[in-house]
């Protein structure tokens, strides 16, 4: 007997216990479920989506975070240029020191 043909909640004499009407509502969400995930899952939204709706935040802010990790990048590929250059410019420990501290530095 297929879950359609089975009596639901209300339905004829073939529903003995509770357990029987619950097996039966089951199995007829669980046939619901195959057929919507054999259509494709229409309605369905990605994880991404989930999460951001049970976290409470908007699209507009995965948007900043992803101009944020853009910018982020960015400024790593300059690093990483710069870095290959030689560093120009770059300071050493002790001249830096020596500016913040100026005259104090020196024992």
């Amino acid at each position: 007997m297929s879950p359609r043909d089975r009596p639901t909640r209300g339905e004829g004499e073939g529903v003995g216990s509770t357990d029987d009407v619950e097996e039966v509502d089951a199995e007829v969400l669980y046939a619901e479920f195959l057929r919507w995930e054999a259509a494709g899952r229409p309605g369905a939204i990605s994880h991404e989506e989930v999460t951001r709706f049970l976290l409470g935040q908007s699209a507009s802010e995965d948007r900043n975070e992803d101009a944020e990790a853009a910018e982020a990048a960015a400024i790593s590929a300059k690093m990483d240029e710069w870095e290959a250059a030689g560093r120009p410019g770059a300071k050493s420990h002790e001249e830096v020191m020596a500016e913040i501290l100026g005259d104090a530095g020196e024992p």
